[in-house]
């Protein structure tokens, strides 16, 4: 059976869209864990409503603690061999359990897919994985040459439960690609579908967009920490830095963009930018990080020289 763990907060008019996508299912076979995490619309109304229509969905209500603890306690409460994240404002297509039901016969730890990404105006871009290759394609993912979303992948329980996988819960920003990076250096047998089966709402006023610079915001720099250390020793360790490296820059052009005020939260990350950053780095120099904006554009334009500029530094 395949486990669908559904975090919900404030998704009342998108919810519907997601659990219509899961009972559109060419296999009967699944379960929903549908974790409302203290919701103050009428999310967890709808969901309850499901319920009682399907004994396949359960519902699981608690006060509000983020999306971490929401996966967490879906995993906790789920019966399936097979776990799935699905986000609340989310669908996925028809074939999904079918198809993972078919790779997970075979001993596999995890399956990655691709995924489509819709923005607000309707434009759609597609995500497929480019390597097939467990470490290439982990080597892409902290490098930003292929995507991954926590939407875009699948677990064998026997897998999470043997390697402790569970999502940090201090971690407000970029927990999901800490889950997904330690997944792939863990896991042995990987399946990798070069095909889309999940659809990604992308909204322009997530919070991830806030124009604020805090402590949770700043947590996605500690992952990227975490991450290079977990990795150190490897082959990926390199890889690791860069994206540690990427993200501190990252976070110097937010501050530039929207001029931040000084705070707590910008002190500890230009305690960052000192450790990682090399003596001679211009960020080093120029606190403005006019030069992070710069690197962001050299990406866009030429991704390889990026890496390499970035590997300097």
């Amino acid at each position: 059976m395949i486990s669908i763990v559904i975090p919900c907060y404030n998704v009342e008019r998108n919810i519907d869209a997601t659990i219509k996508s899961v009972l559109e299912q060419t296999s009967s076979d699944w379960e929903v864990l549908a974790v409302d995490d203290g919701s103050s619309d009428g999310t967890y109304r709808k969901l309850l409503e499901y319920a009682e229509s399907d004994a396949r969905i359960k519902v699981i209500h608690q006060e509000n603690q983020g999306v971490a603890v929401a996966r967490n306690t879906g995993i906790e409460h789920s019966d399936g061999e097979v776990i799935y994240f699905l986000d609340g404002d989310d669908t996925i297509e028809s074939g999904l359990v079918e198809m993972l039901e078919r790779e997970f016969r075979q001993n596999t730890d995890m399956v990655i897919f691709g995924f489509c990404q819709e923005s607000s105006d309707g434009r759609m871009r597609t995500h497929i994985p480019r390597s097939g290759d467990r470490i290439e394609l982990l080597s892409m993912f902290l490098t930003n040459r292929s995507f991954i979303h926590i939407c875009s992948g699948a677990y064998s329980r026997r897998f999470i439960e043997e390697k402790h996988l569970r999502f940090d819960i201090a971690t407000v920003y970029s927990e999901d690609r800490e889950f997904i990076c330690y997944s792939l250096f863990e896991a042995r047998n990987v399946k990798v579908i070069k095909k889309a089966y999940y659809t990604y709402r992308w909204h322009s006023n997530s919070l991830m967009r806030r124009r604020i610079y805090d402590e949770k915001k700043f947590s996605s720099v500690l992952a990227c920490e975490r991450m290079y250390h977990a990795l150190a020793g490897s082959r990926l360790q390199k890889d690791a830095l860069i994206q540690l490296k990427t993200t501190i820059l990252l976070h110097f052009r937010f501050h530039r963009r929207y001029n931040v005020e000084p705070n707590h939260a910008t002190d500890l990350l230009k305690e960052k930018a000192a450790k990682y950053l090399k003596i001679s780095s211009p960020l080093r120099m120029h606190r403005d990080a006019f030069y992070a904006a710069v690197m962001s554009q050299v990406y866009v334009f030429s991704p390889v020289l990026y890496s390499y500029l970035v590997r300097i530094i």
